[in-house]
């Protein structure tokens, strides 16, 4: 007694099995396949359970199954279980970055200008710089404040225009409604960079002068940072939010729709919020059960911004702050102290 032939002559039931048919063996009542024991369907959601028990990813759940279990298409139910799991979805890492957007350059001498406030030796500064000449201004403002950043723009905006596009970051001075004020008057197109992402105002690469330095620019950047194209989202999307210096996608919303910024999307919570994030911060959210109206996009937008007189701290100052802590003497965890060499001492005699 064996398999038929012909996969026309095996009944419906067992017909799933006829493509792994030289697999299968009986042994003590129970159905094998190869070594592993096969589950039937009404048992398999328990069986899923127990794999992911501790939460572990799709490949440590799948290398787990291969030691005991299995039935057809176990591999795609395994992903389909962490994908719809809540604990996973909200202590997944942050994503990886996405793959780098150059800024063309513009038509002629300013027409577009960045700005950026940066500290220097505990002074303020303004930096302006045109993004076709890559002509570089620096101001110095003795307060952080609308006032203090309008009056410069006004004074640099006399001696060489009135530039059709201004980029910044989301600062508090950029964003105040006496900026936006002076934006109506002026008459220029005020774009921000997406809400906690900095980078995206593009001060960093003023050295890209040619299409060529540009994309070998680009591709180094890639490399380094192992970039992923992230797919994207479209209005009432269910989304998780986590910025990168939170633990944790706790944040559920709706998207509403995608901004005019790159890679930016109008996102209500499920606090009933409206903001603006950026598509590293948003995950596709599966399995959830809250419902979150979707708004309209003449809902005012909450962008947490610094307060003025304030700067968004940044990676590069947590890096400085680790890196004296790490270095400072003192006692380890271990309980052991440690002493600065006698030749780095000063209240020594030399």
């Amino acid at each position: 007694m064996g398999w038929p032939n012909r996969i026309q002559s095996v009944p419906e039931d067992v017909k799933a099995f006829y493509s792994v048919r030289s697999e299968l063996s009986v042994s003590k009542d129970l159905l094998l396949y190869r070594n592993r024991t096969v589950i039937p369907t009404e048992w398999r959601r328990d069986i899923l359970s127990k794999i992911h028990e501790g939460h572990q990813g799709i490949t440590k759940c799948r290398e787990h199954a291969k030691m005991s279990v299995w039935w057809q298409e176990i591999g795609q139910d395994i992903a389909h279980e962490i994908s719809t799991c809540q604990f996973c979805q909200t202590n997944r890492p942050t994503q990886q970055k996405k793959p780098l957007i150059t800024t063309p350059l513009p038509a002629r001498p300013w027409q577009k200008v960045g700005m950026d406030l940066c500290e220097l030796e505990g002074k303020r500064y303004l930096v302006v710089i045109d993004y076709y000449s890559r002509y570089l201004e620096v101001m110095y403002v003795p307060e952080i404040t609308s006032k203090q950043v309008i009056g410069k723009l006004k004074n640099l905006f006399a001696r060489w225009g009135i530039p059709e596009e201004v980029v910044s970051d989301n600062g508090a001075q950029f964003t105040s409604t006496k900026f936006r004020l002076l934006q109506s008057e002026y008459n220029f197109i005020h774009t921000t960079s997406s809400p906690h992402f900095p980078q995206a105002n593009d001060l960093k690469s003023v050295k890209m002068t040619d299409d060529r330095a540009k994309t070998s620019y680009r591709r180094f950047y890639n490399r380094r940072h192992s970039v992923k194209s992230l797919p994207e989202h479209g209005p009432g999307d269910m989304v998780r939010v986590k910025l990168d210096k939170e633990k944790g996608w706790k944040t559920t919303g709706v998207v509403v729709s995608q901004a005019t910024t790159p890679r930016s999307y109008i996102v209500t919570t499920d606090g009933l919020a409206t903001m603006r994030q950026n598509r590293r911060h948003l995950k596709v959210s599966l399995g959830d059960d809250v419902a979150v109206p979707v708004e309209s996009q003449d809902t005012p937008m909450l962008e947490t911004v610094p307060s003025s007189g304030e700067r968004t701290e940044t990676p590069e100052d947590n890096a400085h702050e680790m890196d004296v802590e790490s270095h400072s003497p003192g006692p380890r965890t271990s309980g052991r102290v440690v002493h600065k060499p006698l030749r780095f001492r000063d209240d020594i005699d030399k």
